[in-house]
């Protein structure tokens, strides 16, 4: 991958929001990071491909994480897990290949990515989770109605 290109991948992926998968800054403290997995569906049916992030919560001073989403299914490692900690939970549709291709393309490909996922579980997340100090793994199924 040329510098060109990873330089407009990154920029296209915080602009987008994703800025959590690749930018990951540190918590309070040496609190112990959950590994965290768990499956999502949209109306019933497994989403395809996407992402998934979870932001720590106003006033909360938790790292946030994310993860790709492939065929409804999503790992984040305990290395790049969750503290314990309120967080909000954005989902996207927008895969992968969608991002390197809008990168590729330049600056107006990435107004033409499509985002199949209502606002209210992305941009405007309604869905909140909670994570506990205890625990080793932590899963988190959403199924968005």
């Amino acid at each position: 991958m040329t510098a060109t290109l990873f330089l407009r991948l990154l920029g296209l992926m915080t602009s987008l929001g994703f800025g959590y998968l690749v930018f990951d800054y540190n918590g309070p403290g040496d609190e112990t990071a959950h590994a965290v997995a768990g499956n999502i569906q949209v109306a019933g049916r497994p989403l395809v491909k996407g992402t998934v992030r979870f932001m720590p919560a106003s006033g909360s001073m938790s790292r946030g994480s994310g993860a790709f989403v492939t065929n409804g299914e999503y790992v984040i490692s305990q290395e790049d897990g969750l503290i314990a900690g309120r967080y909000q939970v954005h989902i996207s549709s927008i895969g992968v290949d969608e991002q390197i291709r809008a990168a590729r393309e330049g600056g107006s490909a990435a107004a033409k990515l499509q985002e199949s996922i209502p606002a209210r579980f992305n941009r405007e997340s309604e869905i909140f989770v909670e994570v506990t100090p205890d625990g080793s793994i932590l899963g988190f199924d959403f199924d968005l109605k």
